[in-house]
């Protein structure tokens, strides 16, 4: 930390996979005990962009390097540099713009504490299946919620029989819907409509969320988990529209995360809880690359 290190040899341009993602790097030939390579010495600085890469649904991947042969040292044996707090609070190591980032993080999980026994990391290990009858009480949890329904086409539901009703004529026999699962259970769906005859080459994208997960990047996950899937599934599929109400900013964010070309705004083109609403239509095509 701080003190200049002479190496005899330096590999350079070697190349490094990680996750399947390859990436060029400068290998310096180190005398350690612990480490047989390190990657961008700056730690601190290189976490906390880490993070707001993280915090914009990039995929993260922790790697660790261990030599299976060397004894594993105790501990105490770890010599401690300096205390992470300490560092973070080094203005010599931490700029402004840093500081008033992991204040606001700071506040923003004070503010959001997760319910129950869920944690946030759980957010990102979502996972898509059929819809069941079974799944009517998680349904019921955010199918009356007006917040949620408030960009829907259909009422919201004031009883569980309604409920049941949608699920039977509306989910499970549609041509493709999934439940959006966290630990199996549904927090709502995503759907893929399909067109036919001249049309067969394009299909309508929809999903919903229940309330309390939006800003999750729930959603923008689950999206990507279809973009990537349903042209392989659909051969004759060359074109993936999705309409969004010209007020859901959230929604048209999701969208262009993945990869989605924003097309224009089709005038009154929905009638959304009895008022004509603006949409804005968005485009994936089979030749598009999904944005990870």
């Amino acid at each position: 930390m701080g003190d200049s290190i002479m190496v005899d040899r330096v590999y350079c341009l070697c190349m490094v996979v990680i996750g399947g993602l390859e990436t060029s790097v400068d290998l310096l030939l180190l005398d350690m005990v612990d480490f047989d390579v390190i990657l961008w010495m700056d730690w601190v600085i290189s976490y906390m962009k880490a993070r707001r890469m993280v915090d914009k649904v990039c995929l993260a991947y922790l790697v660790y390097v261990r030599d299976s042969s060397a004894e594993v040292p105790s501990i105490n044996s770890v010599l401690v540099v300096r205390e992470f707090q300490e560092v973070i609070l080094a203005a010599s190591i931490v700029s402004k713009s840093d500081e008033e980032y992991l204040l606001e993080k700071s506040n923003k999980n004070m503010d959001n504490k997760p319910e129950g026994k869920e944690r946030e990391y759980e957010f990102t290990e979502i996972t898509l299946r059929q819809i069941e009858l079974s799944d009517v009480d998680d349904f019921m949890e955010w199918a009356t919620d007006e917040k949620f329904s408030r960009f829907c086409i259909w009422d919201t539901c004031t009883s569980k029989d309604q409920a049941l009703d949608y699920i039977k004529n509306n989910d499970i026999y549609h041509p493709w819907s999934r439940a959006i699962c966290i630990k199996n259970k549904a927090i709502r769906e995503i759907s893929v409509m399909p067109n036919s005859g001249c049309h067969s080459c394009r299909a309508e994208l929809g999903y919903e969320l229940a309330h309390k997960y939006w800003g999750k990047g729930i959603v923008t996950r689950a999206v990507k988990m279809v973009a990537t899937t349903i042209f392989s599934e659909w051969s004759n599929l060359e074109r993936i529209e999705a309409f969004v109400d010209i007020d859901n900013k959230g929604s048209q964010r999701v969208l262009e995360k993945v990869g989605f070309l924003r097309e224009g705004v089709l005038r009154k083109f929905m009638s959304i809880n009895g008022k004509s609403r603006d949409m804005v239509i968005f485009s994936l095509l089979s030749t598009d690359v999904v944005q990870h």
